[in-house]
C-alpha cells in the first residue's frame, strides 16, 4: 500500500515521523561506547539458544512430544518474526517507498549513452589521479565514530537540500567485522537502534564511502542506488581530499562497469589512465575481497538479493549499480549539457 503513495510516504513518513524515531534511538544507543544492535544480537542468539536446549531436554525426558514442541516453536517463530518486522517498518522500512530521490533534488534521469558513460568515467579518473597525489590511503581512516568530516560533509549536504539532515548518529566499527567481510558485506545499519555499522576490516580507502553511505540509510534513504549517490555526494560536499577520493573510487567502479558493456574499447582505454597509486590501491582492495571469497559470500550476496526484492527493489543486488543514472543526471546538471 505504501508503495503506491510515494509522496505521502515521504513527506507524512520520511520527512514527519521517521527524524524523531531515528533520533530517539541514535540519542539511546549513542549513550554506549559499542554497538548496541551487536549487544541485542547477542541476546537474541543467547536466549534462542537457551530456548532450544531447554526444549529438547524436555522431549528427552518426555515431557512434551516432538508434536508439541514443533507446533509451539512454530508458533512463537512466527510471532516473533511479525513483531520485529512491524517494528522494521515502523522504525525505518517505510522509506523504501518514499518519493525518488531524484524527482527530490530534481535531476533528470534519462537513458546515457556510451558517451555520457565515457565523459563520467573519464571525470572520474582525472579526479582520482589529481587527489591521490595528496593524500595517502592513511588518511581516509575515521577519526572516531564521529569524524568531524562527516559532519562537514552532511552540513554542506543539508544546507544544499532540506531532504538531508546534518544530525548524524554516531558510526559504529562492529566486533563482527570478520564475518561480515566474508559475507561480502562492507557495511550494515541498524534500524532496531538507528546505528551505521562500517566493516572493520575493510580496505581503508574505502572506509569513507561506506559510512557515508550507511549514514544515508541512517537519514532515511533506504533505496541502495540513492545511498551510494548520496554517499559520493556526501565525500564531495565535505572539501576532504580523502573522502572525495574514496567517493570518487566508488563511483568509478560503477561506472567503468556499465562502460565495459557498452563500450569495452574505451573502457579499457579509460581504465588504464589511472595513476600507478590508484591502480594499487584497486589492486589492494581486490587481494582483500578475493582472500574471502568462499561459500559465505554467496550466502550473503543472494540473502541480501532476495531481502531487496522483498523491499520493492525488484533488481536486488543489481540496484546499487543504479547509482550511474544519478551519476550521470548530477553530471549533466553541473556540466549544463
Amino acid at each position: 500500500m505504501a508503495h503506491r503513495y510515494p509522496s505521502e510516504v515521504d513527506h507524512g513518513y520520511s520527512r514527519l515521523i521517521f527524524p524523531p524515531l531515528r533520533r530517539g534511538l541514535s540519542a539511546v544507543s549513542g549513550l554506549l561506547p559499542f554497538s548496541l544492535a551487536e549487544l541485542i544480537l547477542g541476546i537474541a542468539f543467547t536466549v534462542l539458544v537457551v530456548r532450544v536446549g531447554r526444549g529438547l531436554r524436555k522431549l528427552r525426558r518426555g515431557q512434551r512430544s516432538a508434536r508439541n514442541l514443533t507446533a509451539h516453536a512454530g508458533a512463537q517463530t512466527l510471532t516473533a518474526l511479525g513483531l520485529v518486522y512491524a517494528a522494521f517498518l515502523i522504525l525505518w522500512g517505510f522509506n523504501y517507498a518514499r518519493q525518488p530521490l531524484a524527482e527530490s533534488l530534481r535531476l533528470e534521469r534519462a537513458p546515457a549513452s556510451a558517451d555520457d558513460l565515457a565523459r563520467l568515467v573519464a571525470g572520474l579518473v582525472d579526479r582520482m589521479n589529481e587527489l591521490r597525489t595528496s593524500i595517502v590511503p592513511e588518511d581516509c581512516a575515521l577519526a572516531g565514530s564521529r569524524d568531524p568530516r562527516l559532519a562537514l560533509a552532511f552540513g554542506a549536504l543539508s544546507r544544499e537540500s532540506s531532504v538531508f539532515d546534518a544530525r548524524l548518529p554516531r558510526v559504529r566499527r562492529p566486533l563482527l567485522s570478520p564475518l561480515l567481510s566474508r559475507l561480502g558485506v562492507t557495511g550494515i545499519y541498524s534500524p532496531f537502534t538507528g546505528e551505521p555499522h562500517v566493516d572493520a576490516d575493510i580496505p581503508v580507502v574505502s572506509v569513507p564511502f561506506v559510512a557515508c553511505h550507511e549514514l544515508a540509510h541512517a537519514l532515511g534513504f533506504a533505496r541502495e542506488d540513492e545511498a551510494n549517490f548520496i554517499g559520493f555526494l556526501a565525500c564531495r560536499a565535505g572539501g576532504d581530499a580523502a573522502f572525495e577520493y574514496s567517493g570518487c573510487r566508488a563511483a568509478y567502479l560503477h561506472a567503468i562497469r556499465r562502460l565495459l558493456r557498452a563500450d569495452r574499447g574505451r573502457a579499457v582505454e579509460l581504465a588504464a589512465r589511472r595513476s600507478d597509486a590508484v591502480r594499487a590501491d584497486s589492486e589492494e582492495a581486490a587481494r582483500f575481497w578475493r582472500a574471502r571469497e568462499g561459500v559465505l559470500t554467496e550466502v550473503g550476496r543472494k540473502s541480501n538479493d532476495v531481502y531487496l526484492k522483498s523491499q520493492g527493489e525488484s533488481e536486488g543486488v543489481r540496484s546499487y549499480g543504479r547509482m550511474v543514472d544519478l551519476l550521470i543526471a548530477d553530471h549533466r546538471l553541473r556540466s549544463g549539457r
